[in-house]
């Protein structure tokens, strides 16, 4: 369990990277074969397979899609054990408003966000790193 200090430590270390590129979530049947080489999220579910991969690539194929956002990467480095990272970056982003759709990687964990609001919620975890790392 990731208590206070480590978490604080986590949160301080968060370095959200916004990235440029537009992707959008879209949902199939079977899995695509082959997936898209360009798709950064694939999870197979009971209805089906939800791919996210950048909306241009999904406007190419012709795939109906939801959700155009942007992706932050969380560049701290957390262990898939931690506890409380992804509720503090979720409840800093919902107090501002803004859904959070958060994938956890092996590596790092990536939030995506509404592309018209991907700035401001850069700012709120931004904000929310510092703060952590002053102690707040």
């Amino acid at each position: 369990m990731v208590e206070g200090e480590t978490l604080r430590a986590l949160l301080a270390g968060l370095s959200p990277q916004l990235e440029e590129t537009e992707f959008v979530f879209t949902s199939h049947p079977a899995r695509p074969d082959p997936p898209p080489a360009d798709a950064v999220v694939v999870v197979s579910e009971a209805e089906g397979w939800t791919v996210v991969v950048p909306r241009d690539e999904a406007v190419r194929r012709g795939w109906r899609h939801r959700f155009a956002c942007r992706r932050i990467t969380l560049a701290v480095h957390s262990d898939l054990e931690a506890v409380g990272l992804t509720a503090a970056v979720a409840a800093a982003l919902a107090e501002a408003g803004i859904p959070a759709n958060v994938v956890a990687g092996f590596h790092h964990d990536y939030v995506f966000v509404p592309a018209d609001r991907a700035d401001e919620a850069l700012a709120v975890l931004e904000n929310l790193s510092r703060r952590a790392g002053a102690g707040d």
